[in-house]
Formats: structure tokens, C-alpha cells, sequence
């Protein structure tokens, strides 16, 4: 039994056929395909949480700029965050 359609023809519930499944998720991963998704936690030096917060700071200087001067075709979304996650 199919879920029941939208006015766009897309499901509104779950797919139940293998051949559902496909159809539905297909579409998803064609638009993620250009995405780019990152998350880890890591331990590292002192020394080396320093180099990469100034590199951070230095991209999210350039990623600005760049927007800045940047014709209005398209919207992005941008996300960082470098934090201590323990205290020592």
C-alpha cells in the first residue's frame, strides 16, 4: 500500500516497495549531491587548536568577501563552529 499522494504526486508517508524506496530517495541525493556536510569531534594540541582557529577566521574572511561581491542567483547556507567540548 503507497502512501497517500500530495497535489506535487510526492508521498506524504514512508515508501513501502523496494522499488518506492528508490523512487524516493533518489531525488534526495541528487540534491545533495553538491552539498557538503562535516562533523567530528577530535582532541589535538593547544598548538594546533591556535593554527586552525586563525585559518578558520581567515576562510570565514574570504567566504565574506566573496559573498559580498557575489551576484544574488542562488542562497547557501553556511555553518561552522570550532568549540572546547571539555575543561581541563
Amino acid at each position: 500500500m503507497a502512501g497517500k499522494k500530495t497535489p506535487s504526486n510526492k508521498s506524504t508517508e514512508p515508501p513501502v516497495t523496494k522499488t518506492e524506496m528508490v523512487n524516493y530517495i533518489d531525488p534526495i541525493f541528487e540534491e545533495l549531491k553538491n552539498d557538503i556536510h562535516y562533523s567530528t569531534v577530535s582532541t589535538l594540541s593547544r598548538r594546533d587548536v591556535e593554527s586552525l582557529r586563525t585559518k578558520l577566521v581567515e576562510e570565514i574572511q574570504n567566504y565574506v568577501q566573496t559573498v559580498s561581491q557575489s551576484k544574488e542567483e542562488t542562497m547557501y547556507c553556511f555553518n561552522l563552529d570550532f568549540f572546547k567540548l571539555l575543561n581541563e
